[in-house]
């Protein structure tokens, strides 16, 4: 009988190399063991650290005559998941009318002016994270270029309650104008 090599290939994962699947390199042993110390760490720290609601950090933009506050449009219930959402009577009523609104622009590219974008209750943290729900969100297409800015901005526009085809979102404005 003749000894041919094995036709198995050598695994290599995340512990070390390993020769058909046994076994485990000291450099990967010494790997998972600096990960368990450091994880032991972070968990003892973290009983000294407390959960704090993202959006009470954020300056919020105070409610003035004529223009539509942020917290009527989070009257809102339903998760648009297993309950469908239902929008407030106040609400209700604003579907398809012109609205005068505060917020900051969330833009969609890096352009100098946009024509789409998202108006948000909350000035952006990080490019990842959007604090609030889907109700501090209102997609914007404007009837010209808005120039692009960090501050907030005042806008008017026909108000579009969105029932099921805003992709996660519940508003639109249109034809939206820099108030």
């Amino acid at each position: 009988m003749v000894d041919r090599p094995s036709t198995r290939p050598a695994l290599r994962g995340p512990w070390g190399s390993t020769s058909h699947g046994g076994g485990v390199s000291r450099r990967g042993l010494l790997a998972g063991g600096v990960a368990l110390v450091g994880l032991v760490a972070a968990t003892r720290s973290a009983k000294s650290l407390e959960v704090v609601h993202t959006t009470a950090l954020l300056p919020e933009i105070p409610e003035r005559d004529g223009v539509l506050s942020w917290r009527m449009l989070s009257q809102v219930a339903g998760d648009g998941w297993s309950d469908a959402f239902a929008f407030d009577p106040q609400v209700e009523a604003l579907d398809g009318k012109d609205v005068t609104v505060e917020g900051y622009m969330l833009p969609y590219d890096d352009q100098a002016k946009q024509r789409q974008f998202l108006l948000t209750a909350f000035p952006a943290h990080c490019p990842y994270c959007m604090p609030g729900g889907m109700a501090s969100l209102i997609e914007v297409d404007a009837a010209a270029g808005v120039p692009t800015t960090e501050q907030r901005i005042l806008l008017r526009g026909r108000l579009e309650l969105l029932r099921g085809d805003g992709f996660g979102l519940l508003y639109r404005l249109r034809n939206a104008t820099v108030a």
